[in-house]
């Protein structure tokens, strides 16, 4: 580990039911993002993760899990990947 301070690399991850499927987004950013918490909700709309259902106000996603990995490229950067698992549930209003 360097003490010179490297730039860091986000990853975040949506998977959806589980971690073991593939994830069904991923973003990469320089910046830093936001804190989750399980129990959030997530407007699937601007994601475009929106699906038909018989919901007569549509659905959330809700995060249901949270993993972080992070790792270090020696000399290059830090990686900070955040994977969230999500169900969608109801809308709630």
């Amino acid at each position: 580990m360097s003490d010179i301070p490297l730039p860091v690399h986000y990853v975040v991850e949506i998977y959806e039911d589980s971690f073991d499927n593939d994830p069904c987004k991923t973003f990469n950013t320089t910046m830093p993002v936001m804190t989750f918490h399980i129990g959030e909700l997530i407007d699937p709309t601007i994601l475009n993760l929106s699906r038909e259902t018989g919901q007569p106000k549509g659905e959330w996603l809700k995060i249901i899990n949270i993993a972080h990995q992070i790792w270090e490229i020696d000399r290059s950067h830090v990686g900070h990947q955040i994977r969230l698992c999500v169900k969608y549930v109801p809308r709630p209003y």
